[in-house]
Formats: structure tokens, C-alpha cells, sequence
């Protein structure tokens, strides 16, 4: 996996750019996974990432720390589905206009920062603490297993290899195994 900048944007292309002046990119459906910061491009502001394999939020982090961005379009990624994608867009672009080719408003803008706000911390019983410690870990070990779980299937397609299907009893059994543990 290649992280997607301007530096290496001409090879990608296949076309030379013009980093100081270019306005707008389509990069609509190149399988582009990760993106790096574009600040550098200081006239960017519109750009078509729509069909492509951006499927974290993680994976647009850097690119989203473009200020001139004012159109955006993502439709055909996994990140896509996210929970709150559009609000997490909106957010970490404040100067955003259209986001897959629609209009951003003043609510849109209200509704990303309610939605990413910080919540009060709350005291916490001794019990309330521990169960809240337990979730937690469960959390992040799930979060591990997933990542590992993203690793090895981006290696198995690398290789050529096909994924392994997993039937229902072999998930019932995985699910029951991984709450024995957590008891």
C-alpha cells in the first residue's frame, strides 16, 4: 500500500501535474487506499475520490488537513457507510461547500460539531469503572482483530489468494469462544 501524495501523484496519473496551480483532481476509480496531507497544492479545491478503496477515516486524516478543499466527492468508497462519514467530513474541512454532490449547510455544519463534541466525563462507581475497563479492552481487542483481520486480506489479495469463507457454525463458535474469555 502506497500513500497517495503529491509527490507521487504524476505516476499515478501517469500525466505530470502542476502542484503549485492544479484546481481540481479526478482520481474517480484509481483503487487509491490511503491519502496523504495535499496542503501543498495550494489552488486544490475540488477533488473526485468517488469508486475508489478508502474504507477508514484514518485513511483520509492527512488529506483532510487540505484548507482549500471546497468541493469533495467520496460516493463508491467503504468509508462511505460509516456512521456520521458526512458530519466527519464536514468537520475536518470547515471550508467545505459540496460533499458528494451535496450542498453543505449551516445545519450540516451544527450536526458535525454535535456529533464529534467531546462528552462531559461522568463519575464513575467502583463497579461502573470496572465494567466500563472491561468494555474498553473488549473494544480494543476487537479493534486489533479487525485491524489484523484487514492486514491479512490485503495480503491474501497481494498474493492473489482467495478469502476464506466462514460458515454461521463456524462464527457461532468464534462469538461463543470469545465470551467465555471474557467472563
Amino acid at each position: 500500500m502506497v500513500k497517495l501524495t503529491p509527490d507521487n501523484l504524476a505516476a499515478k496519473l501517469k500525466k505530470r501535474i502542476d502542484l503549485n496551480n492544479t484546481e481540481e483532481l479526478n482520481l474517480s476509480g484509481l483503487q487509491i487506499d490511503d491519502l496523504g496531507s495535499f496542503a501543498s497544492m495550494p489552488k486544490l479545491n475540488k477533488v473526485d475520490l468517488s469508486n475508489n478503496r478508502i474504507q477508514f477515516f484514518r485513511q483520509l486524516e492527512k488529506f483532510l488537513e487540505t484548507p482549500t478543499i471546497k468541493e469533495l466527492t467520496l460516493t463508491g468508497n467503504p468509508v462511505c457507510k460509516i456512521t456520521n462519514y458526512r458530519y466527519f467530513i464536514i468537520k475536518n474541512l470547515p471550508d467545505l461547500e459540496i460533499l458528494d454532490g451535496k450542498e453543505v449547510t449551516p445545519e450540516d455544519r451544527e450536526s458535525a460539531v454535535t456529533a464529534f463534541e467531546e462528552k462531559p466525563k461522568v463519575n464513575l462507581t467502583a463497579e461502573e469503572a470496572e465494567k466500563k475497563r472491561k468494555e474498553d479492552e473488549l473494544r480494543i481487542r476487537k479493534m486489533r482483530e479487525a485491524r489484523e483481520a484487514e492486514k491479512a486480506t490485503k495480503e491474501r489479495e497481494e498474493k492473489g489468494i482467495a478469502p476464506k469463507v466462514q460458515t454461521e457454525e463456524e462464527r457461532r463458535a468464534e462469538i461463543e469462544e470469545g465470551q467465555e474469555f471474557s467472563t
